[in-house]
């Protein structure tokens, strides 16, 4: 009997690896700490973490291909090749806690090894 399990066939295949998140972190710790989910402030967290979490998917991915050569078709590519991040596309200044600049000098330098590195679930929890 296979050991294979179906996410790893998918990636070993595709070599694409998505993560999937369903934000109910976020909602705990508004809930724990006392934040009404629509509040200022829950919205304000919902941003660090999410920035926290693409910022450093993309510099993992970022790192692997430095050690396993970018995904097959980034050379060319109409977003990250360009170094276009998301925050870009929405016409949002990321904040100042990580280091976006040089995350940038090492996307063009090394390029990302996923195709997508978040793909946030949208659900009855999210909306």
């Amino acid at each position: 009997m296979s050991t294979t399990t179906p996410l790893k066939l998918h990636v070993q295949t595709r070599d694409i690896v998505q993560l999937v998140l369903v934000s109910m972190a976020w909602q705990i710790l508004s809930f724990y700490s006392g934040l009404p989910f629509d509040s200022p402030e829950a919205h304000q967290l919902n941003k660090v973490i999410f920035e926290t979490i693409y910022y450093h998917a993309l510099k993992m991915s970022c790192e692997l291909a430095k050690r396993d050569d970018p995904y097959d078709t980034y050379e060319g590519s109409p977003i990250l090749s360009r170094g276009i991040l998301q925050p870009d596309m929405w016409g949002v200044v990321p904040s100042n806690r990580w280091y976006w600049d040089a995350l940038r000098k090492m996307i063009a330098r090394n390029g990302v090894r996923n195709t997508v590195v978040l793909a946030p679930v949208p659900s009855s929890l999210t909306s």
